[in-house]
């Protein structure tokens, strides 16, 4: 009798901690938590961080570039634009907002969120070398009942071109399901 009550608990142990974050071997990340999954890219590393977001994910390539998603829930539910500009405010504080458009029906509708939102940011600098240099952020806002996911891409302007697709691919690859 002890023998079955203890596999028991190490079962429920085991399906509790499943239900906190499960990475499937093929790269791809799901929260059960805040039910959202993405797909990760072969150059990129993918981790969790609760002190950046629920999921960083770096270009062990470039060693430049990074990927956060980030997720929490709200106790109000203003509207998705507040909720990017708070954001903005504390995220991109000193960056310059460069472009900023809401989702297109389709992309609503293969996420699963109820709205979306999706701006680019940029911030320019001196490098080392005393140079003009800069660094952009691609970002996407998605909204779902009271959870509000952000996925943000940075990088050096310099590097974009060569991982702009692996970017592309795992910002298209998120998406949002309730049987997670």
């Amino acid at each position: 009798m002890s023998m079955k009550r203890h596999i028991l608990s190490l079962f429920i142990v085991f399906l509790f901690l499943s239900t906190i974050v499960y990475a499937e071997s093929d790269n791809t990340f799901v929260s059960s938590r805040y039910k959202c999954s993405i797909q990760g890219q072969p150059d990129w590393l993918m981790e969790t961080s609760p002190q950046k977001g629920i999921l960083v994910a770096y270009n062990h390539v470039d060693g430049y570039s990074t990927i956060t998603l980030k997720a929490f829930t709200l106790t109000d539910v203003p509207s998705l634009n507040v909720i990017a500009d708070k954001i903005s405010q504390s995220d991109f504080n000193g960056w310059v907002k460069i472009g900023g458009k809401y989702g297109s029906g389709n992309d609503i509708f293969i996420t699963g969120a109820s709205n979306k939102y999706e701006s680019v940011y940029q911030k320019i600098f001196l490098n080392d070398k005393g140079e003009k240099s800069s660094n952009i952020a691609a970002v996407a806002y998605y909204f779902k009942n009271k959870n509000v996911y952000v996925i943000s891409a940075t990088t050096k302007s310099f590097t974009y071109p060569s991982i702009k697709k692996d970017i592309r691919k795992m910002m298209k690859s998120f998406y949002i399901d309730e049987n997670l």
